[in-house]
Order: C-alpha cells, then structure tokens, then sequence
C-alpha cells in the first residue's frame, strides 16, 4: 500500500504535465463566437505568445487581406484577424457605422477574447478604429500602428484627427502633442509609443 500511494502521485503529475503542454488556453478557451450589440464579428487566431498582433482591414476588404502578415507572425505572436461588421463573414444588421462603434467592435473582440498586450494593426480607415479601440481599452493596448492611413500627410489634422487625439490623451491622463502620439507616460496605462509622426506639422 506504501508503494502504491507515491506511484499514484507519479501518474497523476505525469498526466498533468502532458494534459497542460497540448494546448494554449487563451485560445482553446475562446469563444467560437464574438459578437457586439448583437452584431457577429467574424475572427481568425493562430499562433502563440505574450504580445497579440490584431490586425483590422480597411475599406471593402476583409480579414484575408491579413493572410501574409498571419503566415509571417503567428510563430512568434498571438496573431488575430477580424472581419469588421458590414465585411467578410461578420453580420450586418446594424444601423451606426460609425469609426466610434467600428471601435468598440474592436475592443469587443480583445475583451472577448481576453487579449492583453495588444498591438493594433489598422489599414486605411482602421487607422482611426484602432485609435478608437484603444480609447476604450488603454490598458490591453501597447501599441498602434497604422498603414496607408495618411491621406493628406504632411498637412495640417482635420478636426476629426485633432478630437481623437484630444480623447485619447484624456484617456492616459496626459496631453498629447498633435505631432506625436507618443505615450510614454508614467500616468497612462499604455506603455510603450503607439504612433509617431515622421515629421512635425
């Protein structure tokens, strides 16, 4: 019987041992559905790691845009694609499209999918959605970086630009210079840069 009870105790931390090494639980644990105010937003996640890289397409695409970045990341990142409402496979019945509630779809999905340390990726318009989602969740949020979002670069913000930035530095704590979204403050749960203008207007 003494010998039994030390071999029983073996096999039980073997087993759990090889039962925690088969899978990621953040993502096994994730919802096969996510959806905001009723909306069903359709996602991709591959790959593993502390840093998540969530992608959001731009105009009249969808999440495939994303697959060569996917193919590149996910072997070192947690790598999400989205569809945003109104594209791909997410749904359709909604009456605001607005960037503001593009925004809270975004951050549905990081909340929903329990992400932390998020870098948000936006094209062309999800330029401004991702800047939208971390004004809602500045402390999942370590990055921002935008691709083909300029349109005009070079000239002066438009108010909308301006309003935004405005929120977002309310959101940290800290007034942020309209030529840089540089946050680096102690106040401001976001830690590392998220945008950096390349020159000042």
């Amino acid at each position: 019987m003494k010998r039994i009870i030390p071999l029983l105790c073996l096999l039980a931390l073997v087993a759990a041992c090889i039962q925690s090494t088969d899978k990621t639980p953040s993502q096994n644990e994730a919802p096969k559905n996510i959806s905001n105010k009723g909306v069903d937003i359709s996602f991709d996640q591959q790959g593993n790691g502390d840093t998540t890289l969530l992608f959001v397409h731009g105009w009249a695409i969808n999440k495939s845009y994303w697959q060569d970045q996917v193919a590149y990341f996910r072997n070192r990142y947690r790598v999400v694609t989205i569809d945003l409402p109104g594209f791909g496979q997410s749904g359709k019945n909604r009456k605001d499209w607005s960037v503001a509630e593009f925004g809270t779809d975004v951050d549905s999905v990081m909340s929903q999918l329990n992400l932390k340390n998020v870098v948000l990726i936006g094209h062309s318009m999800s330029g401004d959605v991702v800047l939208e989602a971390a004004i809602h969740a500045p402390g999942k949020v370590l990055g921002i970086i935008g691709i083909d979002n300029f349109k005009n670069f070079g000239e002066r913000p438009d108010s909308n630009f301006q309003k935004t930035t405005r929120r977002l530095s309310t959101a940290c704590g800290k007034t942020i210079p309209l030529w840089s979204l540089n946050i680096l403050a102690s106040n401001c749960s976001i830690k590392q840069p998220t945008v950096q203008f390349e020159k000042e207007f």
